[in-house]
């Protein structure tokens, strides 16, 4: 008789503590320290930095003219910094295929950056190439601020400017009329520069 009465005695408690609300919570609720952890693995997402690069740019003789910087945006890369050196006046500036700046002519840097094969110029109904920049204006004192962005591309995604053979930034003796082929009748290059990353491409890695 008393071994029955504590075998019912077990099932009871069994089926109390099954019925207690520690044990639904324990069965069927998520663990709320496990969702913090997801949303701790999902921070760094949210946090890294818009992609960059850089520019140092020089003439013909290697002098150092400024660095300029490269942000990727919404609606192209835009470009700022400042340059000196150079002779008063408008110069023409775009954004060339490859990735090498050898003096003097710099026609190691190719042709305009044109991902999406347009024609040269905003003024072009057929145009612009994404390497098409806005004149340089260079004030009396041989310096002038660089402001501008590309028409179109990114630097690490969709049409990179920093693909596998890299880029260069050219600046050209004269004025580009935007809409002139291949280059606006900017005249000859005097000054390159090689892009370098400076940010990695944001799907790798927080900076």
């Amino acid at each position: 008789m008393q071994r029955h009465w504590v075998l019912a005695c077990l099932v009871t408690g069994l089926a109390a503590a099954a019925c207690s609300p520690d044990a639904d919570r324990t069965r069927g609720e998520p663990d709320a320290s496990a969702g913090n952890a997801d949303a701790a693995e999902e921070t760094p997402t949210t946090a890294r930095r818009a992609a960059s690069a850089m520019v140092i740019v020089r003439n013909a003789e290697r002098r150092e003219l400024g660095t300029l910087t490269l942000t990727e945006g919404e609606g192209g890369i835009a470009l700022a910094g400042r340059l000196t050196g150079l002779a008063p006046g408008e110069h023409g500036m775009h954004l060339h295929a490859i990735g090498r700046c050898d003096p003097p002519s710099f026609a190691s840097a190719g042709g305009h950056w044109n991902p999406s094969e347009r024609q040269h110029g905003s003024a072009n109904p057929q145009g612009p190439h994404a390497g098409d920049l806005p004149n340089l204006t260079i004030g009396a004192d041989s310096s002038g601020a660089v402001e501008g962005t590309t028409a179109a591309g990114t630097l690490f995604g969709d049409m990179p400017l920093l693909d596998v053979d890299g880029a260069a930034l050219i600046v050209h003796a004269g004025r580009d009329d935007y809409s002139s082929q291949p280059s606006g009748g900017a005249g000859d290059p005097v000054a390159c520069g090689v892009v370098e990353a400076a940010a990695a491409d944001p799907a790798d890695s927080l900076r």
